[in-house]
């Protein structure tokens, strides 16, 4: 696992550029359930700090495509690294507990802790999507959902 110097530096990097948040999936007639990620995105070109994130934590996904702004000028490919994996989640608030946020991603953090805590003890929807609602970004999130849906699904490509 990550050496106490990394982390201190990912603490950091996680204030600024990082965001939780979590997607709430709904399945037709069936059920519903809360995802709760942990999301950096950069561009394509500064992917390499965002391998060493993945190559330092031993998880997360890393995905490189094009900046789903395609409309404007100078758009430039863009690198993702989410973490949504309930284990890694849990794993990674083991690490983050002892390393102080700054800021408001401390408060963000303290709630999608929570949520991951809510979803692996099974406790109701209703739980989770107040906890997911109380994320800075999620009612933005879900207002677009339909348009981050149509560019998630083109030239989305999964880096190992």
């Amino acid at each position: 696992m990550a050496n106490r110097d990394f982390l201190n530096w990912f603490a950091g990097f996680l204030a600024g550029e990082g965001c939780f948040t979590a997607c709430k999936y709904s399945y037709v007639g069936r059920f519903e359930h809360i995802t709760p990620m942990l999301v950096i995105q950069l561009r394509a070109d500064d992917c390499d700090v965002l391998r060493e994130i993945q190559r330092e934590l031993g998880m997360g996904r890393l995905y490189v495509r094009q900046s789903p702004y395609d409309k404007l000028r100078n758009n430039h490919p863009v690198a993702r690294w989410e973490l949504t994996r309930l284990a890694h989640c849990q794993l990674l608030i083991g690490l983050l507990r002892d390393i102080p946020l700054r800021g408001k991603k401390e408060a963000d953090f303290r709630i999608w802790a929570e949520l991951v805590d809510a979803r692996v003890a099974h406790r109701g929807r209703g739980v989770q999507l107040e906890l997911a609602k109380r994320l800075s970004g999620v009612k933005e999130y879900e207002a677009r959902e339909e348009e981050v849906s149509k560019v998630e699904g083109r030239q989305l490509r999964l880096v190992v």
